[in-house]
């Protein structure tokens, strides 16, 4: 599981330009995942036991994969970030589709996951309520990714569908790019994210998220309350 500076300066006790200075040192084991720099949880334990440094398990991510969802195991997958640029909706999914192919550890081009997104709008747009949208791939497994990745993308400027793909010219501020392993995770991936959207206002309950750990820990309370509802 990848963490992002402040995240992986929490677990190590100390702060973000201390954890800046040793990856500029190279002291420490760090990814370059497009343009930011991600920290490896295995990793950062074997680097603290080795220099001895305290390290603060994250509690609430083991609890939180035990739940074990499709969703919430693809959202752990992938990555989490907020879009504040104005971008129109051709340049905004290229710019994504590059973030996705340099996280992957599989070999895909940007142009052909973008290719394959766009065709997928193309066929039938990908909005689901308002506000929301699951863009994916036109064929399930078309990448041959060994397990699912939710890529989730919360927009402070809304991207406007374009009428050549969506008749109506929505605008959507929340994007879960899903690249899934197989059709059965896709479909439970799904269910999942309908349900979430059909029981709460997602954008709004995502407006202070910031990091990963959070927007975790949001997936799993939110799927627990529809599991109590349902009790």
């Amino acid at each position: 599981m990848f963490l992002g500076l402040e995240e992986a300066a929490g677990l190590l006790s100390t702060n973000v330009e201390t954890l800046k200075r040793w990856v500029r040192q190279g002291s420490i084991i760090s990814h370059r995942i497009g343009d930011e720099v991600k920290f490896d949880v295995d990793e950062l334990r074997k680097w603290s036991r080795k220099n001895k440094i305290a390290f603060k398990e994250p509690e609430k991510i083991n609890n939180i994969v035990e739940h074990n969802t499709p969703l919430i195991k693809a959202l752990e997958n992938g990555f989490y970030f907020s879009y504040n640029e104005k971008r129109d909706f051709f340049d905004f999914y290229l710019y994504v589709a590059s973030k996705i192919a340099a996280h992957l550890p599989c070999n895909v081009s940007d142009e052909a996951l973008f290719k394959s997104f766009i065709s997928r709008e193309k066929t039938v747009p990908t909005v689901i309520t308002a506000n929301i949208a699951i863009p994916h791939p036109k064929i399930t497994g078309e990448f041959g990714v060994e397990k699912s990745f939710i890529f989730l993308v919360k927009c402070s400027n809304p991207i406007k569908f374009p009428t050549e793909i969506d008749e109506e010219s929505r605008e959507v501020s929340l994007f879960f790019f899903i690249l899934s392993k197989d059709t059965q995770d896709h479909i439970k991936i799904l269910a999942n994210i309908a349900r979430i959207c059909s029981s709460s206002d997602l954008f709004i309950e995502l407006n202070s998220i910031e990091d990963k750990n959070s927007l975790l820990k949001k997936f799993y309370d939110l799927e627990e309350e529809i599991l109590q509802k349902k009790k």
